[in-house]
């Protein structure tokens, strides 16, 4: 196979590869001995001229300190202390072989080895010896001359051990550079025989893929094109095979076009015949329930259905809406299905099939199990919302009705809950909200119902009471315990606050006999428990609703009378009984009927009326009596001429 698809130029271009590469290297190894060896002696010989320098240097400098010590000694000392000196340097010092003192008068002192004749150059010697002379300077002249004998063993080693040193690193120098040019040659072959395998494995590949489409095609299986990467022989060889497979496939039905078409549905498919075994089914089916195709071959499909939950799979339905059943995975997991079924009908004497359409519904039922939950229960804190809340009322009230029994509602309002919201955010809002709906259901008996039924309004269901004299004391008794319990502080961001709540109290059937007027009754008695200040509970009376109509329409006629600029300022002089002095007086309108005082709002002191307020008042003076005008949402008051004047005049209107 591999001398068939390796073109030739291939095996020549790697054989002139190798040749060149080889003598390439021989070059290069010549020229590297010849330098390395031209190196080694160049560095040789600088340190040999360095190494005497530095002997010589060094030698000086003794025979100086000698001389030096010899000079304080020539002139008072005898011979024999000289002699010590020089012992004494020679013992100091393991390369000074011999010295030698000659004084100006011709006597000499001699230690150690030197040279017997005296030379006369002050530098000398051989290649194993170096002379130095020097010049003993006395007082006023010099009082003879020294000459010294010293080793060059130690210059003789160290240049010795320089050389071996340089051979050494040269032949490891030589032996990495060998190991570097054999790694490169090798992998430079390597390289060589990667890419040739490359190209043979990459020519085999392609052949082999032609051949086994070949194969699929005889047996009318299509397969997949072939990849055109290359344009030579192969490259257009598989190219006209492609062109003949796509001519081939639209003129032919291809036997594996059904299960092409099962596998990319996303329902899950399961086909059985008449008896109810099943004979294939999808891959979604196996990534629904976990059963491989094998697994569920010919058992009955009535195996994967929970009978117990659902009934069996059926094939027709009088309707379009699917069916919906509970199937069994293969870990034991019950699974919703909303699946419909057909019927093939059998043709030249074959069985006939059954196919089942199954899509998982169980995402979906969360999803109506959440909504449904939404629906009834207030997200934030969890409790009955408006609309649950009313259905479980009316559902009390059936029940009331029937065992002849009472309940009350509480209708409960936070007080001044919307200076913690400003405050704080509406986050410490949400937290307050949340610690009122623990709080309560902590503090009501377990059979109440407690909702929510807008911002900071909640409703308890106080059920099964029976008719006694005593239900209002334990009414009191428990809307009192459920007062002082939202009255005790909390903390919100780190801050303690106190919070105080106020209570309608409204009862079936003395009150209302149906859920939308309990409410309303229970509504009326908590505006009467806010109007007494909070934190306090209030039951209802006919006479609350009454109120409530009469400030309705009074604020309907005064915001009437307001657009039709129709107020003015007409002022009711109060006396004191006892003194009769005029000691204030009141406003009311012309179109409606007369208000007491104490109706209104009082106004601040010292104000003029003005057109644009919404409280007019003046402390105007009628023969040297004070006046206070107290009157309530009089905006755009019209006054006929200044207030000042009008008070002066004493014509109060």
């Amino acid at each position: 196979m591999t001398g068939k698809t390796v073109p030739r130029y291939l095996a020549l271009t790697a054989t002139l590869s190798l040749v060149v590469g080889g003598l390439m290297l021989t070059v290069f190894y010549g020229q590297y001995r010849t330098l390395s060896g031209q190196l080694v002696g160049t560095s040789a010989e600088q340190f040999d001229a360095a190494q005497a320098a530095s002997f010589e240097r060094r030698a000086r400098g003794r025979m100086h300190r000698i001389a030096d010590a010899i000079a304080l000694h020539s002139a008072v000392a005898e011979t024999a202390d000289i002699a010590n000196v020089m012992q004494a340097a020679m013992n100091g010092s393991d390369d000074l072989n011999g010295l030698r003192y000659v004084a100006a008068n011709g006597e000499s002192v001699s230690v150690g080895t030197v040279a017997s004749t005296v030379f006369n150059e002050p530098v000398d010697g051989t290649s194993e010896n170096f002379y130095l002379s020097y010049t003993v300077k006395g007082v006023d002249s010099p009082s003879g001359t020294l000459y010294g004998s010293f080793s060059l063993d130690s210059v003789v080693t160290e240049t010795s051990a320089f050389r071996e040193l340089l051979l050494a690193q040269d032949s490891e120098r030589r032996a990495a550079s060998f190991t570097r040019i054999f790694a490169t040659a090798l992998f430079g072959v390597a390289l060589c025989g990667t890419v040739i395998w490359l190209v043979v494995r990459d020519q085999s590949r392609r052949i082999l893929e032609l051949r086994i489409q070949a194969e699929k095609l005889s047996h009318s299986n299509f397969g997949e094109p072939l990849k055109v990467g290359h344009s030579d022989d192969l490259g257009d060889l598989a190219l006209v095979f492609n062109e003949m497979r796509e001519e081939l496939q639209k003129t032919t039905v291809s036997r594996d076009y059904m299960d092409k078409m099962l596998s990319g549905m996303n329902e899950a498919i399961i086909v059985t015949d008449d008896d109810g075994l099943v004979t294939r089914i999808n891959e979604a089916t196996t990534r629904m329930l976990g059963f491989d195709e094998e697994e569920l071959l010919n058992t009955p499909v009535d195996d994967i259905v929970d009978s117990t939950k659902s009934g069996k799979l059926q094939t027709s339905s009088e309707t379009s809406i699917p069916d919906e059943a509970i199937l069994i995975s293969k870990y034991g997991e019950s699974i919703p299905v909303s699946y419909t079924g057909s019927v093939i009908e059998p043709m030249n004497d074959a069985a006939g099939t059954h196919i089942y359409a199954a899509q998982n519904i169980t995402e979906r039922r969360k999803a109506e199990k959440r909504i449904r939950y939404l629906a009834r229960i207030d997200a934030l804190t969890k409790i009955p919302n408006r609309m649950q809340f009313q259905h479980l009322l009316q559902r009390a009230i059936a029940r009331a009705k029937r065992a002849d029994n009472s309940l009350a509602l509480f209708y409960i309002d936070i007080d001044y809950f919307k200076e913690i919201n400003d405050t704080f955010g509406h986050l410490a809002g949400d937290t307050t909200l949340e610690t009122v709906a623990n709080r309560l259901t902590e503090t009501l008996p377990e059979d109440c119902i407690i909702g929510r039924l807008a911002g900071d309004e909640f409703a308890v269901i106080v059920d099964r009471l029976k008719p006694s004299p005593e239900i209002k004391k334990h009414l009191d008794k428990l809307a009192r315990k459920v007062l002082n319990r939202l009255a005790e502080p909390f903390y919100v961001q780190g801050h303690e606050v106190f919070m105080t709540a106020s209570m309608g109290i409204a009862c079936y059937p003395s009150d209302a006999a149906n859920v939308i007027d309990l409410i309303r009754n229970a509504d009326a008695a908590l505006y009467h428990s806010k109007k007494g200040g909070g934190n306090l509970s209030s039951y209802y009376r006919p006479e609350m609703n009454h109120t409530a109509v009469e400030r309705l329409m009074t604020k309907s006629k005064l915001k009437r009378a307001f657009e039709r600029d129709e107020l003015l300022v007409r002022y009711h002089p109060r006396y004191n009984i006892e003194t009769g002095e005029v000691v204030g007086a009141e406003v009311g309108s012309p179109r409606t009927r007369y208000h007491p005082a104490g109706r209104f709002h009082t106004a601040r002191r010292g104000e003029q009326p003005h057109r644009g307020d919404r409280r007019v008042g003046a402390r105007p003076r009628l023969r040297g009596f004070p006046l206070l005008a107290t009157f309530g949402l009089l905006t755009r008051a019209r006054v006929r001429e200044p207030f000042a004047q009008t008070a002066a005049s004493g014509e109060l209107h």
